[in-house]
Order: structure tokens, then C-alpha cells, then sequence
């Protein structure tokens, strides 16, 4: 067995000391930047049916352009009405791929999400459906039926899977996320660590 002299072990136990203080900081400094949110690259299309002599669906518009000031990621296409027959058939159309039936304008589609009307408080209803647009995949089904003429098929399997996906969302309704966990007993290991160290160095 070889013995040190207690200044060299004193020595050796602050080098290592520093080692794990830079170890758990770049550790910290590692799962900060693993945990920034990533810019999502979705465009969020909003879809306006509004007719021009409508007062509150001028209020919408006028909401609906400040929205594009701070969400540079939203696409608005406005679909006028009450001058064009066409239009207005599109819109009862697209009302019946959601299954509205409510007559009226502004009807406004956010995603893959139909609103009928504006007030005030469908305000944060539109931001909230924007930000979830911005990272969730969706289907565009109101952009596809403008473009085609044809309605979005959803086959057997599609509304099968949709509902599974749905099921599990409620049953991990209030479980924690993997690498929050992972983070958690990272740092209790490594400051357990810490305090033996310190520990045998006083």
C-alpha cells in the first residue's frame, strides 16, 4: 500500500474538485441549449370569409394584420362573399367539411381549426390556435379544397390513427417528459458526487 502525504492528497482532491465543477457546468450549459425551444418552421395559413359591407368582419381584418406585424409565420387569405356567388358557395362548402351549419360571416378557418364570429375574446382563442399551429402538424383541408375544388378524403386508417393519437394525449395527459426526468436525476447523481468529494477534500 503507498501512502501521500496529506497536502498532496489535499492537492489532488481540489484538482478533482475542479473537474467536476467544470464537468457539471458544461453539463448545465449542455441541457440549457438542449432545452431551448426550436423555431418551428410551419406556416400557419389563416383563412378569412368575410363580406365588405360587414362590420365586424372589418374589426377581424384590422386584428388579423396586427397578428401578421408579430407572427411573421401566418399566411392570410381573405375570401369575400357577399359580391361573388362563387365565394359564397366555397364558403358553405368549407363550413360543411367542418360541419357548421350556422349561417353568417366572418367565418375564419386557423389551421385545421373553424371559428364562426368575432368578439373580443376570440382574440386569445386565435393566438392560442396560432401558436399551436406553429409547432403541430395539421391538415389543410380548407387550403386544399381552395386549390383543388375537392374535399380532403380521410381514409379508414387516417381516423383510426387520429383517434389512437388522441387516446394517448389524455392517457400521458399527466406524465412527465423523458428528458425532464433525465435532467432531475442527473443532477442528483452528480451533486451527490459533489458533496462526497467535498467531503473527503475538508
Amino acid at each position: 500500500m503507498i501512502c501521500f502525504p496529506r497536502y498532496v492528497l489535499h492537492v489532488i482532491m481540489k484538482l478533482v474538485i475542479c473537474d467536476m465543477k467544470k464537468i457539471i457546468f458544461l453539463f448545465l450549459f449542455a441541457l440549457f441549449f438542449s432545452f431551448q425551444e426550436v423555431d418551428a418552421s410551419n406556416e400557419v395559413p389563416i383563412y378569412l370569409f368575410y363580406g365588405d359591407t360587414c362590420p365586424i368582419c372589418e374589426e377581424e381584418r384590422i386584428f388579423l394584420k396586427e397578428l401578421k406585424e408579430e407572427y411573421d409565420f401566418i399566411q392570410i387569405y381573405e375570401i369575400e362573399t357577399y359580391r361573388s356567388e362563387e365565394n359564397n358557395l366555397k364558403l358553405e362548402k368549407v363550413k360543411d367539411l367542418y360541419r357548421i351549419s350556422s349561417l353568417g360571416v366572418p367565418f375564419t378557418v386557423i389551421g385545421d381549426t373553424a371559428i364562426l364570429g368575432f368578439q373580443e375574446s376570440t382574440k386569445s382563442r386565435f393566438i392560442s390556435l396560432i401558436e399551436k399551429y406553429q409547432t403541430e402538424d395539421f391538415q389543410d383541408r380548407t387550403g386544399h379544397f381552395l386549390e383543388t375544388g375537392e374535399e380532403w378524403v380521410i381514409e379508414e386508417e387516417e381516423e383510426e390513427q387520429e383517434s389512437i393519437s388522441s387516446s394517448l394525449e389524455e392517457e400521458t395527459k399527466f406524465s412527465l417528459p423523458t428528458p425532464v426526468i433525465l435532467l432531475v436525476g442527473g443532477l442528483i447523481i452528480l451533486l451527490i458526487v459533489l458533496g462526497i468529494v467535498c467531503y473527503f477534500a475538508s
